[in-house]
């Protein structure tokens, strides 16, 4: 299996989440005793800065070129970066650091135009960057993009910011959804790994699809060739 370097954000929960879902998916195809050929890199949250602040976005970027070039010399055949929050400014970084990119827009949208799911909820964004990368990939792909009410988008990121109990919070999760589906909405997706801790496809009238997994499989995909 080749190498897959994993390059994940500040958030901790959003890394951990990653490593496990690459070591379960390795182990649904290939039994119990196999496990992903992973390097990872966490970035620290005071060198990366705010992705969403246009006047850091060039050092930010400059980082995480770096360190994925330093993941190539380190073995990784492949690139995954692990939160939509480095996809929303990583537009030319597959091509400078020469790695292949697992890009969580781009399987997202592939299989949800392959299952004819749209428009499509999309819940969990960080920024106005994110949701741009949201819309502009799942156009390219036929698929609408559908968003929550502004208060909600930012409840729901306080929501993951601060950790808060799932069980507490599942009803206005539960809620959100709904009103994506009376907004026209066929699918709902999970656009960061977190936020199936707080939403669970028994909670829904429609399909629920978590990005992050999606992404893991095209990782796997990539590394078993």
């Amino acid at each position: 299996m080749k190498c897959i370097g994993l390059l994940t954000g500040p958030d901790t929960t959003e890394a951990l989440r990653y490593l496990e879902e690459l070591h379960l998916e390795v182990r649904r195809r290939h039994g119990r005793g196999a496990s992903a050929y992973v390097i990872a890199h966490h970035l620290d949250a005071s060198r990366l800065g705010r992705l969403e602040s246009a006047s850091q976005a060039k050092n930010a970027k400059a980082l995480i070129l770096t360190t994925a070039r330093n993941l190539k010399v380190a073995g990784a055949h492949l690139l995954v970066l692990g939160s939509s929050a480095l996809h929303a400014i990583a537009s030319e970084m597959a091509a400078e650091a020469d790695l292949p990119l697992c890009h969580v827009g781009h399987r997202t949208a592939d299989t949800l135009a392959s299952m004819r799911l749209q428009p499509a909820g999309l819940l969990a964004t960080r920024s106005a960057n994110e949701e741009a990368m949201w819309q502009r990939d799942l156009k390219v792909a036929g698929v609408t993009a559908i968003f929550p009410a502004a208060a909600d988008r930012a409840w729901i990121r306080n929501c993951l910011a601060e950790e808060m109990d799932p069980e507490l919070c599942r009803a206005r999760w539960v809620r959100i959804a709904t009103d994506l589906r009376h907004a026209g909405a066929n699918v709902v997706v999970l656009c960061t790994p977190e936020a199936s801790a707080y939403l669970r496809a028994e909670d829904l009238l429609l399909p629920l699809v978590c990005a992050a997994g999606q992404q893991v499989k095209a990782a796997v995909d990539a590394a078993s060739e």
